[in-house]
């Protein structure tokens, strides 16, 4: 037993340098191959509880402006440790959370709101073998704005000229009015919805489907600033044919009274445009015989034309469809 002791307690000094020693050298060993280093990640601005911002009638003014923006991360791990990150981006993110925003938050609209960025690691990860170094930014200024609905009209209007003896004969469009929800400056900035419909040379009905466009005073398109109740309005141009036809002078019936002479019959128009699928037969317009048998006083007579086209013809859209016929009668001196 005493020599057993003896073996175990001689040259103790030298046994404990050894194992220093040892140690000493196995965590250069495993440094060597495995050190510890610092990288910095380059990460996209993720949003949490966003919702919560609708929820309580807010929106963000520059939300794309920080969507777009990078949050530079260093974190200080082994290298076998980084390789996790390094592998797979998405087991590190960066994010502002806003689980707290409510109605009080009222007081930021109009003014900056500073909000910290969160760091964190996934769940796969054990994140006590990592250290953060440093975050730039460490916060981000977001700026508040009422969350509302609009309705607006939508508005339209035509480019370009039908081809020749056609012209648009009717334009529907689907929907008529359209549920903007935004903020509220960015609403109230904005011109009226105007679809541009192009009917150059149309010689037929065009029915298509016009994407909606929104633009402000500064005729910026702030379209994506918006969630549209529509993100496109359909479209019916009916386009029709017409021809240019002589109204004839009206004939008249019997004598003006005795001391008394037809001067005139004066009326306009002379020409209207007509429509219809026979009137390629039609050169002219005769308007009814005005008796004036015994008259001795000038008149105004009116006539509607569709009354008096035949074979379902009718005047074109956007003429008049009444003729001022006046007989003027004066006395002989």
């Amino acid at each position: 037993m005493n020599k057993i002791k003896k073996i175990l307690t001689s040259n103790i000094l030298l046994k404990l340098t050894a194992l220093v020693i040892a140690i000493t050298l196995w965590l250069i060993a495993i440094n060597v191959n495995n050190p510890t280093v610092t990288s910095t990640y380059s990460l996209p601005l993720e949003f949490s509880n966003a919702e919560n911002l609708s929820d309580n009638g807010f929106i963000m003014l520059n939300e794309k402006n920080i969507a777009d923006s990078k949050i530079d991360v260093q974190v200080q791990a082994t290298r076998n440790d980084l390789k996790f990150i390094n592998q797979n981006p998405d087991n590190l993110k960066a994010t502002i959370n806003f689980k707290d925003i409510n109605s009080s938050y009222e007081k930021y609209v109009g003014n900056s709101l500073s909000m910290p960025v969160n760091i964190s690691f996934s769940n796969y990860l054990n994140s006590s073998r990592y250290q953060i170094i440093n975050v730039y930014p460490s916060k981000v200024d977001i700026f508040l704005d009422h969350y509302i609905t609009a309705n607006e009209q939508i508005y339209y209007e035509t480019i370009g000229e039908v081809a020749n003896n056609y012209y648009i004969k009717d334009i529907n469009i689907e929907p008529q009015n359209l549920k903007l929800y935004g903020a509220q400056t960015i609403i109230e900035s904005i011109k009226p919805i105007t679809l541009k419909i192009d009917t150059t040379s149309a010689t037929k009905n065009i029915v298509t489907k016009i994407p909606i466009k929104i633009f402000d005073n500064d005729n910026d398109d702030v379209t994506n600033n918006f969630i549209l109740s529509n993100k496109e309005v359909k479209v019916k141009v009916d386009i029709d044919s017409y021809k240019t036809v002589d109204i004839e002078k009206p004939e008249t019936i019997g004598k003006v009274a005795d001391g008394y002479t037809l001067k005139s019959i004066d009326y306009e128009p002379k020409k209207i445009d007509i429509t219809g699928e026979n009137k390629k037969d039609v050169n002219s317009i005769k308007l009814p015989a005005i008796n004036i048998d015994n008259s001795s006083l000038s008149k105004t007579i009116t006539y509607n034309l569709n009354d008096i086209l035949e074979n379902n013809l009718q005047v074109k859209k956007g003429n008049t469809d009444k003729i001022l016929v006046t007989i003027n009668i004066e006395k002989n001196n």
